[in-house]
């Protein structure tokens, strides 16, 4: 019999119970924060710098933009994961190349999920099933993979995300593994080296369902919100739904907690609806109890900037405002909320994806229905979710803002 689950979202649009598997510092820094920053809120307009794809029939095509990575040349790397390749750009939105496609030979990938940058500059693809990392020159020539370290007990393991940390790159894996009747989901974020090797694990969780009587709760499901730096310092929400954030050194050691008073923002009746709406099923068709949260998750997303600071976009801050890309609590290096900024601009923080790079913000419109979409008509989906939006998703466009730098003296 066969088992597959999916969860149709953006990445930064999801939670999940997190048990840390990370090893605790003898004293772990308490940052309590009150509901308001300390140093008042700010408005910044983003600048546009250029657009690519959308309506343009002449320009730029893109699939469903995944992934955003800037090299030292500020060359410009947008992860198609529909197309399953990567389109390359200079910094003035000028294209360059398209490197990678979709297969399996050398250099070739499938369902890609993230990439990140290797320390010896070439590009990483993270690809979800079969779990695996596709090394690429920058101007497209194979070059090799990153083998992991087995799974403890062997099996299957499938690639749900991950990203850039230092000179590290972190994954998020699934392991299932057949129980009886049912059916054990292990998952485990964790860093490894460039030689594959796991140098730091941040939580893990693991999960039995009963396929006799499936039951999904939404804490259980989504992928954690997490981020991680330059230097390889990551960040995660340690508790399902609750404002709370973790920040963990490179070799999984936590170090600080910080937490924020914050009124929670209750879903409507059809936003729980819409939620459910996003689990998909294919193999066997059973009907399972779906349990979603009466609240959206506190935190949306983790956003870490060069100057040190960590930028946080939550519930409250990622409602849809004309003219705003999105609301963000900005805590400085020592974990403490120091301003409330809002960031205007055309961008819709619940469904756009939304990547700072540098001092650059780069937001993928319509990045979560195109998602939808994409899923949708995948091997094995059952019949689409009646919902209240077009039944077409509007076609995927990039904006690229420069956000300027926050003054200190406001």
């Amino acid at each position: 019999m066969r088992f597959v689950l999916s969860l149709v979202t953006a990445a930064c649009l999801t939670a999940l119970l997190i048990a840390p598997a990370a090893t605790v510092a003898a004293s772990v820094t308490e940052v309590a924060n009150p509901a308001e920053p300390s140093q008042g809120s700010v408005v910044v307009d983003a600048v546009e710098d250029w657009r690519l794809g959308g309506d343009d029939e002449e320009g730029a095509f893109f699939g469903v933009v995944g992934d955003v990575v800037v090299d030292g040349e500020r060359q410009i790397y947008f992860l198609d994961l529909q197309l399953a390749e990567i389109q390359v750009y200079d910094t003035d939105g000028i294209y360059l190349r398209t490197i990678g496609h979709e297969g399996e030979g050398p250099g070739e990938f499938r369902r890609p999920v993230r990439m990140f940058q290797t320390a010896t500059g070439d590009m990483g693809v993270i690809q979800r099933m079969p779990g695996n990392i596709v090394l690429l020159t920058r101007e497209g020539d194979p070059a090799g993979q990153v083998e992991l370290t087995e799974p403890e007990g062997g099996g299957r393991r499938f690639f749900q995300d991950g990203g850039q940390a230092g000179g590290n790159v972190m994954i998020l894996s699934m392991e299932p593994k057949r129980d009886g009747g049912g059916m054990t989901l292990g998952m485990t974020l964790a860093a490894y080296d460039p030689e594959g090797n796991e140098v730091g694990r941040y939580m893990q969780t693991n999960r039995t369902m009963d396929f006799a009587n499936p039951i999904l709760r939404e804490q259980e499901i989504g992928r954690p919100v997490w981020a991680a730096d330059e230097s390889g310092v990551a960040y995660l929400v340690t508790t399902f739904g609750e404002y709370e954030i973790g920040r963990f050194d490179p070799d999984g050691t936590q170090t600080a907690v910080s937490r924020r008073e914050y009124e929670s923002l209750p879903r409507t009746q059809g936003e729980k609806e819409e939620f459910k709406g996003r689990i998909r099923f294919g193999g066997r068709r059973m009907q399972p109890t779906i349990e979603v949260s009466d609240n959206h998750p506190d935190v949306a997303s983790l956003h870490p900037r060069p100057d040190g600071s960590l930028w946080v976009l939550t519930s409250r801050g990622a409602e849809k405002r004309d003219g705003v890309i999105g609301v963000f609590d900005v805590y400085d290096a020592g974990g403490h909320f120091v301003k409330e900024v809002t960031v205007r601009g055309e961008g819709d923080a619940r469904g756009d994806g939304l990547f700072f790079r540098g001092d650059r913000l780069y937001v993928v419109r319509h990045m979560l229905s195109g998602m939808r979409s994409m899923m949708a008509g995948g091997p094995g989906a059952p019949e689409p979710v009646d919902t209240d939006e077009d039944e077409d998703a509007a076609p995927i466009e990039v904006i690229c803002y420069t956000v300027p730098p926050l003054d200190p003296a406001k």
